[in-house]
């Protein structure tokens, strides 16, 4: 998990990635947690799907294969495709 202070009123948690028995229901809590603590945005990892899931206090947008991530106003100028992740993850 990688929290990330960026400027004076953004808390950016990035990314959170399903791990063991550990569910997007679950995640989503987490996500959850993070969001009503006064994180702007949150990344959940979901490897099995290979699908990103980005997660705002004014809700959820999931992305997949092929997709490239909006760029959001905490993170400017990061729009990774979906597909980078799953590449690092695999050593490809």
């Amino acid at each position: 998990m990688l929290n990330v202070q960026v400027g004076v009123d953004h808390l950016v948690k990035l990314p959170d990635r399903a791990e063991g028995d550990e569910d997007e229901v679950q995640l989503r809590a987490k996500a959850r947690w993070y969001l009503d603590s006064g994180v702007t945005v949150v990344w959940l990892v979901l490897p099995d799907s290979r699908e990103l899931v980005v997660l705002t206090a004014g809700g959820d947008d999931r992305f997949g294969k092929g997709q490239r991530l909006p760029d959001h106003p905490a993170l400017p100028g990061l729009e990774p495709l979906v597909d980078d992740p799953f590449r690092q993850v695999a050593g490809v």
